[in-house]
Formats: C-alpha cells, structure tokens, sequence
C-alpha cells in the first residue's frame, strides 16, 4: 500500500488501459469457456465474478520484488481498483441472473449485514422463489425476518422447511429463537430440546 502511493501519474494512461484490458479479457475468456466446462450455475456465476476483478496487488509486489518497472505496474493495478467500481458491478450482473438463487442469498445476507433489512428480505424472497426447497434460504430468510420483528413469518418459514428436511439444524435453532422471542418458552424449550437430541 505504501509503495502504491509512490507512482508516476504520468503512466496514468497505462494504468486505464490495464484497468480496462484486464476485467474485459476476463469477462471475454469466461463467456468463452464457461459453456464447456461443465459448471453448475453457482460455479458459472462465480466464474464471471472472479473474471471481472482487477489487477492484483500482488503483481505490484512481484514487479517491485524484481525491479521490472514496478512505477508502471503500480499504476495498472491502482487505477484498476478504482475502475472496479464499474466492472464488478457487472460481473455481478452477470452471476445475479434471475435464475442463479444462491447469488440472491449471498446479496441478502450482505443486504443484511450492511442493515438493508427491507432489501435483504426481498433478495432472499427472490432466492426463495428460485429455490423454494434450499433449507439455507429459508433459515437465512427466517433470520431476516426475526431481524425485523417479523418472527411469526420466520417460524411458518422454518416450519414448512422442516417438513422437507426434519433435522436441519439450522432451521430448529431459529425456530427455538423465534419461539422464546414472541415469548413462547415451552415451544422453544421442545426445539432446543429436539436440536440438541439430533447434535449431541
């Protein structure tokens, strides 16, 4: 970080094309080979969102390490994190297509972490809708609402997952927290109790 604050502005217009030739040859080559290396839509997505990052800090290091213009490879990889801001949208873009929902639960749980709370709800409804059987978006999408006071809809959440799969963790620890939340102890005691019976 130091040294990058010793660059040549003079080589600014290297650093743009860096920053604009690295993410494009990398969004290229993966729309190029994604269609034959047999990835799931989850590997697919992230394949693009790698694709799109810009040059490494770690090139800096290496040209400095071995004295080859490092001034000139420091300007590449600072003005192409500053042009991230404009290809890491996109390849988000292209990872958070409508059919990829674990791309959906990953943005909400960011949402909620960042404390969008209205926008984690609605990312994880949209995950939700894409995956209605995925038992991590609904113990994700139970935490968003137990997040807003909305613990009656978390517990219906995890109560209808549980059907499909009875001994998710994840899903009888919400409800035992939702339980004692809404003030329903002997519920909650009976999830605690069921959860630890299943993970002694």
């Amino acid at each position: 970080g130091v040294g990058l604050t010793a660059i040549d502005w003079g080589d600014a217009r290297l650093g743009v094309v860096g920053g604009l030739v690295c993410p494009l040859t990398g969004l290229a080559m993966a729309g190029i080979l994604a269609p034959f290396l047999g990835l799931t839509p989850m590997q697919t997505g992230l394949l693009f969102l790698f694709a799109a990052l810009p040059p490494a800090v770690l090139n800096f290091m290496v040209a400095e390490q071995y004295r080859q213009e490092p001034g000139k490879v420091a300007s590449i990889v600072l003005v192409g994190n500053v042009m991230s801001v404009i290809f890491i949208p996109i390849g988000l873009a292209i990872a958070l297509r409508p059919s990829f929902a674990t791309a959906h639960q990953w943005l909400g749980n960011a949402l909620l972490a960042s404390g969008d709370r209205a926008g984690a709800i609605a990312s994880l409804d949209r995950a939700a809708t894409l995956d209605p059987r995925s038992v991590v978006v609904a113990e994700n999408r139970a935490v968003a609402l137990m997040a807003v006071g909305r613990d009656a809809e978390a517990i219906a959440v995890c109560e209808r997952t549980l059907e499909i799969a009875p001994e998710w963790f994840g899903c009888l620890s919400r409800l035992a927290i939702a339980e004692l939340l809404q003030g329903n102890r002997d519920a909650a005691r009976a999830r605690y109790e069921r959860f630890a019976t299943l993970h002694k």
